[in-house]
């Protein structure tokens, strides 16, 4: 079962790369941005292995395989996080379809094999919970934080 630990990385200050497409890759490093990384982004073909060092995570998209195959390995061998878009086979983690309500953050996976099932949930979870659900959470710490003062 691929990916079969599910976990949300602190991304603050650590450095990120984007490889792909500029549609593609605008998206994914905006995402990473908002989660607080320090992105880079390079076109397919325009990067090399050392681009990667010091880097926490890579996300990459490529549709040719010997690029993807490559950006992997060059990753991996710098002990950097890597996710290669539509190729289970170079990734060490999977980007779920996310839903944010404040703190609260709902996210979906299908482990990479069906991201339209992934994207039609998400869809749903989004219109089930609205923005009043940040709120929520909210209360909750504050009467969280107030009982664990009383123990």
């Amino acid at each position: 079962m691929p990916f079969a630990y599910p976990v949300f990385l602190e991304l603050s200050g650590k450095r990120a790369v984007v490889i792909g497409a500029q549609a593609v890759a605008e998206g994914k490093a905006a995402a990473l941005a908002a989660a607080g990384a320090e992105v880079t982004v390079l076109e397919n073909g325009a990067w090399s292995p050392a681009d990667l060092e010091g880097a926490f995570v890579c996300v990459a998209h490529s549709s040719d395989p010997t690029e993807r195959d490559a950006i992997a390995l060059a990753a991996r061998d710098r002990g950097v996080l890597v996710n290669v878009m539509d190729d289970v086979s170079n990734c060490d983690f999977a980007a779920p379809a996310v839903v944010r309500r404040g703190e609260l953050v709902l996210a979906i996976s299908t482990g990479g094999r069906s991201p339209a099932l992934a994207r039609k949930l998400r869809e749903d979870l989004d219109t089930r919970f609205g923005a009043e659900w940040a709120e929520v959470v909210e209360v909750l710490r504050e009467v969280r934080q107030e009982t664990l003062s009383y123990l």
